[in-house]
C-alpha cells in the first residue's frame, strides 16, 4: 500500500505562531505508577476517577476506556483525593494537594458547576492543617464530614462552616477515618477507635460503646451499608501500633491485618466474621474492606500477597469467601502489559492501594495498585484492565506476552525524562521505574524496553554510526527534592546500554568501571568516536569519556577532571560544535539536610582536562538543565534552569529561575523569577517562541523570547503541573512534545493548517515521513503566474529549482530524506503576501 504523507507548511512570519497550542494529547502505554482513591459515581457507573500521588487526577466517563487528567489548577491529586459524588451532578467534593513556591498544602475543595471550577471550602477551620478525609451525604450534599490528623469536623452548610465533633483518643495515631454511613438524621463514622455516631443530624456526636474487638486492636478499614431496615458495619482490624492516620494500604498489608468483624443495627456488639490467618488466607493479606451502601450481604476485601502473585480480592457472602482476582495464568483478567509472565509480572502490582465498590451497585468494583487499575462489572467474576487502550489488551486465561505494543488511554502516571526521534516514524523515550518505551508509528503505539535491568533511563542518544545509547540507573526521580542526599544516591547502580535495531534489543556497553547511576550521554561532533557520560555518586560521580567508542564493549573509559566545587552530582553535558563542554551539576544535601554549594554550570575547552566555573551565585545549590540556544550560531548564548532550595543561604532559597548568558556564562541575567525551573526549549522555526517547564506551576510560554525582557505566561490548556522537558518533532517542527514528572508525555495538535494558507515570501514544507514514492502539487494563484520555485534543505543547500511555473506543478519527494525544506517563490510581480496551495 502506498504510504500517506503529511506535508507541513511552515511560515517564518511571527504572526502565524502567536500562541501556544490549545490542545494536548496524552501519549504512552499507560500505567506504571501507584494509584489511589478510586471512586465510582453512584448515579452513573460509567463515570469513575482515580488519584495518583504524582498529582494527576484521572477522570473517565466510559468505565476507564479513556481518561483525562484534571487541570492541576483545579485539583492536584494525592493519596486522599477521592472524588465525592452527590445526587446533584453539579456538586462534588475532593481533596487537592497544591504546591506554591516550595510550600505544600492539602486543601478540601468543592465544585458547584460539575467540575468546571473548584473552590476551597471557605469554612475550613485551619488551612495549615492537612486534610486526610472528606465525605458528603450523597442525598444531601450540604452535609460534609472532614478530618485532620487528630480531629473530625462536620458541616451542615456545604463547607461554609465546620464544627469539630471529635478529638483523637490517641494523638500519636490520630484518627484514621475510612467510611461514613449517612442514614437520614443519623450519621455513623468508621474510624480507628470504632464508630462515631450522631442521632440528631450532626448537631452532636458521641462514641458508640462497643464490645467484641480486643483493646489491642484498632480499625484499619471500615465499610457500612443499609438494606431495608437493617444497618450493617464491617471492620478490618490490625494491631493498634500498625494503624495511624494517613497510612496507605499498599504499604501496610504484609502480616498486619488480623480480623474482620461485623455489627448489625449499631448494637454495640462486634462479632468475629473471619480471622486473617495463614489457614484462612495462606499467602494473601486482605487489608481493605468495601461494600455497596444498599447490599449488606456482599462484602469485598482486598490487599496483597507474599508469594509474588500480586493483588488479592475476595468477596464474602452467606456462602463464605470467594477468591476473585485470579492472577495465575490471568484466569479471569483481561490484561495490559502487567500480567502473568508479562513485561511486568503481577509482583510489580503487588498489592492494593484502593478498593471501591459502587455505592449503589455491588457488582461494580474498581481497584488500584502499585502501577495499574482494573475494573469488574459482574461482582469480580471477570476483570478488565483500564490503564491502556482496550483494543490492544490481552484475553483472560492466557499469559501476558512480553514486548507487545500498547496505546495509552490517558492514564499516564509515570515520569518521562526524554523523547528521541530516530527518524520520522521511530521514537524512544526514557522513564522512571519502567525503563523506557519505543514507538514505530510517530508515537501512537509503544512497547516497553527489553533487556535494561535498571528501572530508570535518563538519557538516550543516537550516534552518527546509527547506534543508540541509553543511560540507565537503579535510582529513580534523580535530583528531585527526595533524591539529593548521598545516602539515597550512592546505593544505586547504572550502566550504558546500546542498541543497533531501533531499541528492539539492548546490550550492556559499559558500567564505566563504577556501576553507578548514569545520568546523561553526549557525542562530540568533532570526533565520532568520542562520547561523554555523567555519573551520580558522592565520590565516583562526575564526567566520563571515551575516545574509542568504535571499540564497542572494549572501549576504554576514563573520568575527566572534576570541575571546581562539585561533589559528584553531575547532570547535563552539552558538547559545542567545536568540541567544548558545557555541563550542569545538580543539587546535593549533606548529612544534615543542608544544600552544599556544589551545583552550577561549568565550561571546558580542552575536553574536560580543565574547567571554568561559569555559575551565577543563584546556581550554586540546585541547577537543573543547561541549554545552548540553537538560534545563536556562535553558541555564546546559554540558558540555565534553576530550582530554589530551602534552609540555607539566601542564594539557595531565592536562586530559582531561568538565567540567560550571551557570553558563555561570564555574565548572567535572570529572565524569569519562577521559583523552580526544570528546562527550556526554543521553537526551531521561530526564535520569538520558547517554553520552559516548572516543578509545580505548569508549562510556561513566551511569544517575545527574542527580546531583552521576554514575558512568560502559563499555558492554560496544559493540564499537568510538573512538566520536565519540551521537545520539537524534528520531522514536523510545529508539533510540540512535553515530558512530565508523573504524567507521561503530551503532544500538541498542529496549529498549522493544510490546504490553502497565506504565506510570506519564505516558507517550508515537511517531508514526514519519507522515503517513499509520492509527490505533491504546488498551485500558484493568478497573481503569481510564471514564478520560479527554489527548494532548499535545512542547511541552505539548493536541492532543485523549477523555472517559470504557471498555474501548478508537481514535485517528486521520494528521494528527499526526512526533514524540513524551504520553498522560495520568485515572482516578477511585487506582492507582499502570497498564497500557496498544496495538494497531497
Amino acid at each position: 500500500m502506498k504510504p500517506i504523507f503529511t506535508f507541513l507548511l511552515l511560515c517564518f512570519s511571527f504572526n502565524l505562531y502567536s500562541q501556544a497550542p490549545a490542545n494536548w494529547s496524552s501519549r504512552g502505554m499507560g500505567g506504571g505508577g501507584a494509584m489511589f482513591s478510586p471512586s465510582i459515581n453512584p448515579a452513573n457507573n460509567n463515570e469513575v476517577s482515580i488519584a495518583c500521588d504524582m498529582t494527576p487526577l484521572f477522570q473517565s466517563t466510559d468505565q476507564g476506556a479513556h481518561w483525562a487528567t484534571t487541570n492541576f489548577n483545579k485539583i492536584s491529586a494525592g493519596h486522599a483525593s477521592k472524588m465525592i459524588y452527590t445526587n446533584n451532578p453539579l456538586i462534588r467534593y475532593c481533596i487537592s494537594y497544591p504546591s506554591v513556591n516550595g510550600f505544600d498544602y492539602v486543601i478540601p475543595k468543592k465544585t458547584i458547576d460539575g467540575g468546571a471550577t473548584w473552590i476551597q471550602l471557605i469554612g475550613n477551620p485551619d488551612s495549615t492543617e492537612e486534610v486526610y478525609f472528606i465525605d458528603a451525604d450523597y442525598a444531601n450534599p450540604s452535609r460534609v464530614i472532614m478530618s485532620y490528623y487528630g480531629g473530625i469536623y462536620f458541616s451542615s452548610d456545604g463547607g461554609s462552616t465546620f464544627n469539630q465533633v471529635h478529638t483523637a483518643v490517641n494523638p500519636g495515631a490520630g484518627e484514621h477515618v475510612t467510611d461514613v454511613l449517612w442514614n437520614g438524621t443519623i450519621i455513623y463514622i468508621g474510624m480507628i477507635d470504632g464508630v462515631l455516631q450522631s442521632t440528631n443530624n450532626g448537631n452532636s456526636f458521641s462514641m458508640l460503646s462497643s464490645t467484641g474487638i480486643p483493646t489491642s486492636d484498632k480499625v484499619i478499614s471500615f465499610a457500612s451499608g443499609k438494606e431495608g431496615s437493617t444497618i450493617r458495619f464491617y471492620a478490618m482490624t490490625a494491631d493498634a501500633g500498625d494503624v495511624y492516620t494517613g497510612m496507605t494500604y499498599g504499604d501496610n498489608y504484609n502480616g498486619i491485618p488480623k480480623a474482620v468483624y461485623q455489627m448489625d443495627n449499631a448494637s454495640g456488639t462486634w462479632t468475629l466474621l473471619t480471622a486473617i490467618t495463614s489457614t484462612a488466607f495462606p499467602s494473601q493479606y486482605p487489608v481493605i474492606v468495601s461494600m455497596a451502601k444498599n447490599d449488606i450481604d456482599t462484602l469485598y476485601a482486598g490487599g496483597g500477597t507474599t508469594d509474588g502473585t500480586g493483588p488479592c480480592v475476595f468477596r464474602h457472602t452467606s456462602a463464605g469467601w470467594t477468591y476473585l482476582f485470579s492472577t495465575t495464568l490471568n484466569q479471569n483478567i483481561n490484561t495490559g502489559w502487567c500480567g502473568y509472565n508479562g513485561d511486568l509480572d503481577w509482583s510489580w502490582a503487588e498489592s492494593l492501594f484502593g478498593l471501591e465498590v459502587s455505592p449503589l451497585n455491588s457488582q461494580c468494583i474498581l481497584i488500584t495498585d502499585w502501577g495499574f487499575a482494573h475494573m469488574s462489572i459482574n461482582g469480580g467474576s471477570a476483570w478488565k484492565q483500564v490503564y491502556t487502550d482496550i483494543s490492544l489488551q490481552h484475553p483472560a486465561g492466557a499469559n501476558t506476552p512480553q514486548h507487545a505494543w500498547y496505546k495509552g488511554n490517558g492514564m499516564e502516571n509515570t515520569s518521562c525524562w526524554t523523547i528521541n526521534w530516530l527518524d520520522s516514524l521511530n521514537l524512544l523515550s526514557g522513564y522512571s521505574d519502567i525503563t523506557g518505551m519505543q514507538s514505530d508509528d510517530k508515537g501512537n503505539r509503544w512497547k516497553k524496553f527489553p533487556d535494561v535491568t535498571e528501572n530508570s533511563v535518563y538519557s538516550i542518544i543516537k550516534a552518527p554510526s546509527g547506534t543508540i545509547y541509553a543511560a540507565a540507573s537503579s535510582v529513580h526521580d534523580m535530583y528531585q527534592s527526595t533524591y539529593l542526599q548521598d545516602a539515597r544516591i550512592d546505593v544505586g547502580n547504572g550502566k550504558i546500554y546500546f542498541s543497533t535495531d531501533n531499541g528492539n534489543t539492548f546490550t550492556t556497553l559499559t558500567n564505566l568501571g563504577v556501576s553507578k547511576p548514569v545520568m546523561w550521554l553526549a557525542m562530540d561532533p568533532t570526533n565520532a568516536n568520542r562520547m561523554y557520560a555523567t555519573v551520580a555518586h558522592s565520590s565516583l560521580g562526575g564526567i566520563y569519556k571515551t575516545d574509542n567508542l568504535n571499540a564497542g564493549t572494549s572501549a576504554t573509559w576514563s573520568k575527566v577532571t572534576n570541575p571546581p566545587r562539585t561533589e559528584g552530582h553531575a547532570f547535563n553535558i552539552r558538547v559545542l560544535t567545536n568540541g567544548d563542554l558545557v555541563v550542569s551539576y545538580s543539587g546535593r544535601r549533606n548529612g544534615s539536610g543542608i544544600f552544599t554549594a556544589s551545583s552550577g554550570v561549568f565550561y571546558s575547552n580542552d575536553h574536560g582536562s580543565t574547567w571554568s566555573d561559569r555559575s551565577d551565585a543563584g546556581m550554586q545549590y540546585w541547577t537543573k538543565d543547561i541549554v545552548i540556544d540553537p538560534n545563536d550560531p556562535t553558541e555564546n548564548t546559554w540558558y540555565a534552569a534553576v530550582f530554589s532550595g530551602w534552609g540555607g543561604p539566601s542564594a539557595n532559597n531565592n536562586g530559582g529561575g531561568l538565567y540567560k548568558t550571551t557570553n558563555k556564562g561570564l555574565n548572567w541575567t535572570k529572565i524569569s523569577n519562577e521559583y523552580r525551573v526544570n528546562s527550556i526549549n526554543m521553537n526551531p522555526l521561530n526564535s520569538a517562541e520558547a517554553y520552559y517547564t516548572t516543578e509545580t506551576a505548569g508549562l510556561k510560554f513566551s511569544s517575545n523570547f527574542n527580546t531583552a525582557s521576554p514575558t512568560f505566561s502559563e499555558v492554560s490548556s496544559y493540564p499537568f503541573r510538573h512538566p520536565l522537558r519540551v521537545f520539537f518533532n524534528p520531522y514536523k517542527p510545529s508539533e510540540v512534545w512535553v515530558s512530565n514528572f508523573g504524567n507521561g508525555m503530551y503532544t500538541s495538535a498542529s496549529n498549522i493548517s493544510n490546504g490553502t494558507i497565506d504565506l510570506n515570501n519564505q516558507h517550508a514544507f515537511g517531508v514526514y515521513p519519507n522515503p517513499a514514492s509520492t509527490e505533491f502539487k504546488v498551485t500558484l494563484n493568478e497573481d503569481l503566474s510564471e514564478a520560479d520555485i527554489n527548494i532548499y534543505d535545512c542547511t541552505g543547500k539548493l536541492i532543485f529549482q523549477i523555472k517559470k511555473v504557471s498555474g501548478s506543478t508537481s514535485i517528486e519527494t521520494s528521494n528527499l530524506p526526512d526533514g524540513v525544506y524551504f520553498i522560495q517563490l520568485i515572482s516578477s510581480k511585487k506582492i507582499s503576501l502570497q498564497k500557496l496551495i498544496v495538494q497531497h
